[in-house]
Parts: structure tokens; sequence; C-alpha cells
């Protein structure tokens, strides 16, 4: 940034300023008060004290967005000579920098060679900015205490990150007080942050990652009053990742009625402990998507069937986990619970999972991968009253590393008659494709690899099942194509085999 810059005084447009060593300095921006938009001054671990006028941003009425970022835009060492900002020093520049109160966007980036803390009188520089929606606080690594965002009155949007040792705000547990308007938060890297307040008017999107659960726990368990609505009962999307805390410390069934009522998108993703998933997550009517991963000691899903609205479901890396369970332990085929919209299943790597509610309705693909096909075989054989056959609106199959399967049923792979797209991969033990391959008419591409019976008997021309296949328009057996029927090329071909190896 070129010194001299703040001569510019009917600038409007300076999206961002880049505090030099060597070059502009905080001073320029002092007479720049016709910027509007957006402003975001980098490098301020550079930053001096101005010469004249302490606040330079104080008469920027026009501005809407603000970042101020300490972290250093190369790297530095713990003696370089040129990182004069300790926090004390870096104290200073954030009070220097006190915006307009008609502030819209507030971002502060600190680093561990700049901002380490928040000052005491930040409260009072925050209160300040009555019109503030949003409101991030990043990498502030030795802040204690929280300020009270509780008090402004237009905060929207919360996102706090990489604060390792915040543990929250100064008040008593039992009287935490509540955001009025907070419609989206995200809490990440603050495995200390318990005492915040609740925030039960959020209604878009909740993040939790890397910290405690014991702010979701307070604000689910709220009592609803005559000027709030029930907590969490516009909140449409849900994640938790990296949680420490055991997921059933939340609230159970009872909950329900009042909390996650609207709740449309759940992911579970590296939650180590817990042995089920509550079932109060998992009660919204208008629950569409599940994502589940990595939760190393989940046994037990709750009763997913009774989700009327759940159209994806996807499990991955979860290796005790063995299902899902019901009230009844054991049933026939013919009393199997399933799912009743699903369209979009995909399970990967869970290889305990047997007990499973079926699946006939799926439309747009089936991906199991490293696991049980129990669940496969049962929905391909299941009698309904259905007045389609199971998974004849399925357009994509996908199966791969399962070494215990040894064929495919072929009363049940008759009826997909609409699948478009089949991957068999790395199934070591499948000797053969049944007969029922023919009825398979709308199929466009058969990929096969590692599959070594397999390929054996799908040899173009040669293999005893290659009649069964031989309609289909593109043949892919170990990375070779036997057959492009369809005129797609080779590069079109080469592109299936990137697809689904």
């Amino acid at each position: 940034m070129p010194k001299g810059i703040g001569e510019l005084k009917s600038l409007q447009t300076l999206p961002t300023f880049m505090v030099e060593t060597v070059g502009a300095g905080l001073d320029e921006l002092k007479g720049l008060n016709a910027l509007r938009g957006e402003l975001n001054i980098k490098n301020l671990v550079n930053a001096e004290f101005p010469s004249t006028d302490v606040y330079v941003l104080k008469k920027k009425l026009h501005l809407q967005s603000l970042i101020l970022d300490w972290s250093p835009q190369r790297y530095v060492s713990d003696d370089d000579d040129n990182v004069r900002s300790t926090s004390t020093h870096a104290e200073g520049i954030l009070e220097m920098l006190w915006p307009h109160p008609n502030l819209k966007k507030l971002m502060i980036r600190g680093d561990y060679y700049g901002l380490l803390e928040l000052p005491n009188w930040l409260p009072n520089w925050l209160s300040s900015l009555v019109n503030l929606v949003e409101f991030s606080l990043i990498d502030c690594l030795q802040s204690e205490h929280l300020p009270p965002l509780h008090q402004l009155w237009c905060l929207k949007k919360l996102k706090i990150d990489n604060c390792p040792e915040l543990k929250g705000i100064k008040e008593k547990d039992d009287e935490l007080p509540h955001f009025h308007c907070l419609a989206y938060l995200s809490l990440q890297n603050c495995p200390k942050l318990t005492l915040m307040p609740t925030f039960p008017s959020i209604e878009g999107e909740l993040r939790l990652v890397s910290t405690s659960l014991k702010p979701l726990v307070r604000t689910m368990k709220m009592s609803p009053s005559s000027h709030l609505a029930l907590p969490l009962s516009k909140l449409t999307d849900l994640t938790l990742n990296g949680i420490d805390d055991d997921l059933e410390l939340l609230p159970g069934a009872d909950f329900s009625s009042s909390c996650l009522i609207s709740l449309q998108q759940l992911c579970v993703w590296s939650c180590s402990h817990g042995l089920k998933l509550p079932s109060s997550l998992c009660s919204s009517t208008s629950l569409t998507i599940i994502t589940i991963g990595w939760c190393d000691r989940l046994e037990y899903l709750p009763p997913l069937h009774e989700l009327v609205s759940l159209r994806e479901l996807f499990i991955e890396g979860c290796p005790s986990l063995k299902g899902c369970w019901w009230k009844k332990k054991e049933a026939d085929e013919e009393e199997w619970p399933h799912f009743r919209c699903l369209s979009s299943l995909k399970i990967k790597d869970c290889p305990n999972l047997t007990q499973m509610p079926l699946f006939p309705n799926l439309e747009v693909e089936l991906k199991l991968w490293r696991t049980s096909t129990e669940a496969l075989v049962r929905t391909m054989k299941m009698k309904t009253a259905l007045l389609t056959p199971p998974l004849s609106n399925l357009t994509k199959l996908s199966i791969r590393g399962i070494d215990e399967l040894h064929y495919i049923p072929e009363d049940g792979l008759r009826h997909l008659t609409s699948l478009q797209d089949f991957v068999i991969k790395n199934c070591s033990s499948l000797a053969s494709l049944p007969p029922a391959m023919h009825c398979l008419t709308s199929l466009q591409t058969l990929y096969i690899r590692r599959c070594p019976q397999l390929a054996e008997r799908c040899r173009k021309e040669e293999g005893e099942d290659w009649p069964n296949i031989s309609h289909i328009p593109n043949i892919l057996l170990d990375g070779e194509a036997l057959q492009d029927y369809s005129g797609l090329g080779s590069l079109k071909m080469q592109y299936l085999c990137n697809k689904f190896s």
C-alpha cells in the first residue's frame, strides 16, 4: 500500500488496506471518510500508533463491513525484529480502530504475534455498535472471557473460531442471558467455552465444531415463556463435529416436542463418545438429510425409518455401528421396517451394520462400500403391497469392497429396470452375474474392477456371463472399455473410468 493514499479524500471503495512496515500506515485512513462498503485492514501486526487523532474510523459513517486482521501475511519467527506488536500494543491499536455505530458487520482476527486476548474495555467498544448484525471473533488465543454480545440487540450472525482458552461470559451459571434475535451461530475450536448466552431463536444454521456441548444442552432445556418462542423451534441445519462430550448428555425424546421441530439437515461427525445417537436429534418430521461419520463408539441409531421426510442418508466410518433400534427386536422379513421416501443412501466403512431398515423406494443412488449387504438382500427380496417392486426406481448402484458378497439375488435384480449406472469393485467373492442382467434395459454403464472371478466370466465374446451383459452400451472391465456402442469416444470412456474408480 503506497504512501499518500490518504490524500484521496473522495475515495469510496477500498476493499483492502495493507499495513506496511515501510509504506502506508494507519494515519492514511484518517481522512478517507467517504469510504463505504467493506474495509479489510490486514497485517495489523505491523501497525504503529498514529501521530494525530487516535480514532481513525469513527467518522466513516458509510462503512458497512470491517475486518481487523492481525495475522501476518508472511511467515515470521518468534524473534523477528519486524514484529512490533505485543498483546498490549495490539489492544491500543484496537481501541484506535473504534468504528462508527452504523457498522453492520465486524470481524476481529487475532494472532499469536498480535491480538492474543480481548481487552477489558471491549464491552464498551462493542455496545456502541447498536446496528451490528454480524460478528466474528477468530484466533484470540489467550482470551478467557466473552464480551456481553447478548446486549447487541440486532445481532443475527455470530462466529467464534479458534479461541482455545475462551470460557464464556462472567455471569453465573443460573443467570445466563439469551441472544434476542440470533439466527446463525458457529462455534469452532473452543473446547472450554461452556458459559455463554443461550440461543433459542436460531432459525438457520448451528455449527458446533470441537467445542463443548453444554451451550446447546442449556438452550434445549430452556423453558418457553410468553415473550420467547419454543427454543430452537426454527433451527433448520445442525452440525456437531469433533464433540468430546458424550452425545447422550443431550435431552431425550421428551424434548422433541419443543426442540428441533423444524430441523431439515443433521450432520454428526467425529464424535467419539456415546453409544447411541439421542432420539431428540432425529425426531423432526422435517428432517430430509442426515450425515453421520467417524463416530468410533457409536453402536445404535434411533428408528430413522419413522422420519417421514427423510430423503438422503449418509453413514461413514462407524466401525462399531450395529444399526437402528426399534421396539420389536426380532422381525420377520415381511415385518421388517422400511424407509418411506428415502431416495439416496450411502454407507461406507461400517462393517457391523446389519440391523437396518429396508429401502425399497430409493430413486437417486445406493452406495455400499466396505459394509454388510444384508439390508440390500432383504430389500431386494421383500414382499410389499407397493404398486412398484422394490428398487425399481433406483438409477445408480455402487457396491465396493464387500468380500462376503457371493451373489446378487436374481429375483430382486430383475426389478431394477430404471438402473443406469452399476459399479462393482473389490468384491473378490462375487463369482457371477445372474441372467436377470438382461432385464436391466435402462442400464447405460457397467463398471467392474478388481473382481477376479467376475472379470473372467465377463470377458467379451468369451466369458460365460457375456450374453447377459452384451446389451449394455458402455462396459468397463478393470479400466478397459470392452465396448462403446453409445459412441462416447475414448475421452468420455476415460472420464467414466475416473468417475467410478
